[in-house]
């Protein structure tokens, strides 16, 4: 009871001008703009601009800004399996990136299929390297015993730091 108490839990989100959401682990500012036919958020120094259609509600400007965050996941990830890849001697055949309630990733062995949670992208990179790896890990050993471990040894020494940074928020 102590932990879930002492577990920060982000604000419910209105999704207007002004609210704070994180990207890579650092706090933005989110703008919403109201057009006629844009529909796309970006980066803009401090800011999340989310473009949105003149009116578009709470659900709207929440699926877009979640499409935007799926999609820096892929763009940040996509480039470093390769490179995990061949210092890892593993094929990756899919990545996924979705929303998951309990889970940063999973893996799934013989379809060789990463899936990964859409919230990494609020994390700092160590994070999301951390997630992907640990998975990658799983195509050369399956469970999380005493050999997964000696894996996550090998190529991500200070996995446990990690995972440590990555279970406080």
């Amino acid at each position: 009871q102590e932990k879930v108490r002492a577990h920060k839990y982000e604000p419910q989100r209105e999704y207007i001008t002004g609210e704070e959401h994180f990207f890579l682990g650092k706090k933005y500012l989110l703008r919403v703009i109201e057009g006629i036919r844009a529909k796309k958020a970006h980066l803009n120094n401090e800011t999340i601009e989310l473009y949105v259609k003149r009116g578009a509600g709470k659900a709207k400007r929440k699926e877009l800004l979640e499409k935007w965050y799926k999609a820096r996941v892929k763009e940040l990830v996509l480039p470093h399996i390769e490179i995990l890849e061949d210092v890892m001697k593993v094929k990756v055949d899919k990545v996924i990136v979705r929303s998951m309630k309990s889970r940063w990733g999973t893996c799934n062995t013989r379809m060789k299929k990463i899936c990964l949670n859409t919230e990494l992208a609020k994390k700092p990179f160590e994070s999301i390297e951390y997630v992907l790896i640990h998975e990658m890990a799983h195509l050369l050993e399956r469970g999380h015993q005493k050999e997964f471990k000696a894996v996550m040894d090998t190529y991500l020494p200070e996995w446990r730091n990690r995972r440590k940074e990555l279970k406080k928020k």
